[in-house]
C-alpha cells in the first residue's frame, strides 16, 4: 500500500489491528506492508472492510464450530479451556429460522400517512379539508395505510447472528446461501431499523412479546448462545473508537484441537488428565538469560504428576521441525519426564515419526486439514495411535519409569 494512502486514509482504523496483534505493519518511506498473523476475520471501519482469510478455511470452520472462542482485549489476554459444543450452533440456529418462517414470521403494523389522488386505507376527513380542500385541491385526499412489517426485534438479531458467522466464515458455501435466503424470507419489506441496543436487550424483548411462540423462544436462544459464545472462545475482541472488529485465533482453535484430541485418546483411563499450559504463548524462556520457549500447549498428567507434554504446530510440515523438537526435548528434559510429542498440519499426506535418545521419546504426528472428512476425528485417532504406543511400551518395560523418576 502506498504510504501515502495509508496515512491519510487507513492508519487510524489499521491502528487497532497492529495494538492487537492481528496485524504486522511495516512502514516504507514510500510504501507500508501488512502481514497478517494467526488471526481471521473482518473489520468494518469508517474508511472501509479489511477481511483477513484464514490459511486453511475447512480447518478453521471446523474448529471455530467445534469449540468454545474467548474474548481478547486490546492489551491483554484472557486465558479458557477447550470445552467442546455439544450441538452445532449454526445448524441450530438455521433449523430454529426454518422453524419461524414454517409457523408464520411475527409481524407488527405501522400507520403511514399517504396523501394521494388515489387514497387507500381509511379516509381522514378532517386532515383533508385542512391539507386539500381549504386550497381548493379537490383531486386528492388524505388517508392512514396500515403497513405490516416483520417484527424488527427478530430482523435485527437475526442480522446480528448471520454477520458474525460470515465475518468467521463459520458457514459452509450452501449454508452461506441458506443462510441468506433465510433472512431475506423473516423480511417483509425494506424498512431496517438499525439500533444500538445490545443483543440481549433485544432478546428480552422478543422473548416477553411472544411467551406463546415457543419456535421463537428457540430461536432467540440459539442466537443469544451463538453471540454469547463470541465472547468465550479464542476470539480476538479489538476495542476501537469506531467500526467493528471480529477476528478469530486460528493458533488458539489448533491448541484446542490437540488437546481434545488427546483428552478423547485418554478417556477411561484411570489416572490420566489433559490440561491446557497456563504459560502457553508466553515464550517463556528455559534460562533467564534465554534459551528455548518450555511453554508447551498441552500437558498429560499421570497419578498427578507430569508425564508428557505436547506442541500443537498449525502449520503445514513434511517432518518434524528442529525449533519445535529443540522446544519439547528442553521442556520434557526440565519437567524430567521421558515423553514429548508435536502435532502439525500435514502438507500432503498424513505422517507419524519417532525418534530420541533414552533421556526423552519425541512422537510427531501430523493430519491433513483438507480432508477427507472431519479433521478432529483424525486427529484424535492420530494422538490415540500415539499414546497406545507409548503405554504398550511401558506395559512392557513394568512400569510408568518417567513418572516414578518425577515423583522423587
Amino acid at each position: 500500500m502506498p504510504r501515502s494512502e495509508f496515512d491519510n486514509v487507513w492508519e487510524r482504523s489499521l491502528a487497532p489491528l497492529e495494538v492487537a496483534r492481528i496485524l504486522k505493519i511495516r512502514r516504507r518511506v514510500d510504501r507500508v506492508l501488512l502481514f497478517p498473523n494467526q488471526f481471521a476475520g473482518v473489520a468494518r471501519t469508517e474508511t472501509g472492510t479489511v477481511r483477513v482469510a484464514p490459511r486453511h478455511p475447512q480447518l478453521f470452520r471446523e474448529l471455530t464450530r467445534s469449540f468454545h472462542r474467548q474474548a481478547r482485549q486490546v492489551g491483554g489476554v484472557q486465558t479458557g479451556g477447550s470445552e467442546r459444543i455439544s450441538n452445532d450452533g449454526v445448524a441450530t440456529y438455521l433449523t430454529a429460522l426454518m422453524a419461524v418462517l414454517a409457523e408464520g414470521v411475527p409481524f407488527e403494523y405501522e400507520s403511514k400517512r399517504d396523501n394521494s389522488s388515489a387514497p387507500r386505507g381509511s379516509f381522514d376527513m378532517s386532515g383533508t379539508i385542512r391539507e386539500f380542500a381549504a386550497r381548493g385541491i379537490a383531486h386528492r385526499a388524505v388517508s392512514h395505510v396500515s403497513i405490516r412489517h416483520t417484527d424488527q426485534d427478530i430482523v435485527s438479531l437475526c442480522q446480528r447472528v448471520s454477520e458474525m458467522v460470515r465475518d468467521l466464515t463459520l458457514a459452509s458455501e450452501q449454508e452461506s446461501a441458506t443462510m441468506a435466503q433465510l433472512l431475506d424470507g423473516i423480511r417483509t419489506s425494506d424498512r431496517v431499523q438499525e439500533t444500538d441496543e445490545d443483543s440481549r436487550t433485544l432478546a428480552l424483548r422478543i422473548s416477553s412479546r411472544y411467551p406463546e411462540r415457543p419456535d421463537v423462544l428457540h430461536l432467540v436462544a440459539t442466537c443469544e448462545a451463538l453471540l454469547n459464545e463470541e465472547h468465550t472462545g479464542t476470539m480476538a475482541r479489538v476495542t476501537a473508537s469506531s467500526g467493528s472488529y471480529r477476528f478469530a485465533d486460528a493458533d488458539a482453535l489448533w491448541e484446542r484441537a490437540v488437546h481434545a484430541a488427546f483428552q478423547t485418546a485418554l478417556a477411561g483411563r484411570a489416572g490420566f488428565e489433559v490440561a491446557l499450559h497456563p504459560l502457553r504463548g508466553s515464550s517463556t524462556p528455559l534460562f533467564s538469560d534465554g534459551g528455548p520457549d518450555i511453554d508447551p500447549d498441552v500437558i498429560v498428567f499421570r497419578d498427578g504428576h507430569p508425564w508428557m507434554v505436547v506442541d500443537a504446530k498449525d502449520y503445514l510440515a513434511a517432518s518434524p521441525d528442529p525449533s519445535g523438537v529443540y522446544q519439547v526435548y528442553a521442556y520434557a528434559k526440565h519437567l524430567q519426564i521421558e515423553h514429548a510429542a508435536l502435532a502439525y498440519l500435514a502438507a500432503d499426506r498424513p505422517w507419524q515419526s519417532k525418534f530420541g535418545d533414552n533421556g526423552v521419546a519425541i512422537h510427531s504426528l501430523a493430519v491433513s486439514p483438507k480432508g477427507p472428512g472431519p479433521t478432529l476425528p483424525r486427529l484424535e485417532s492420530s494422538a490415540r495411535r500415539v499414546l497406545n504406543e507409548i503405554l504398550d511400551t511401558d506395559s512392557q518395560l513394568g512400569g510408568n519409569a518417567s513418572s516414578d523418576r518425577t515423583r522423587e
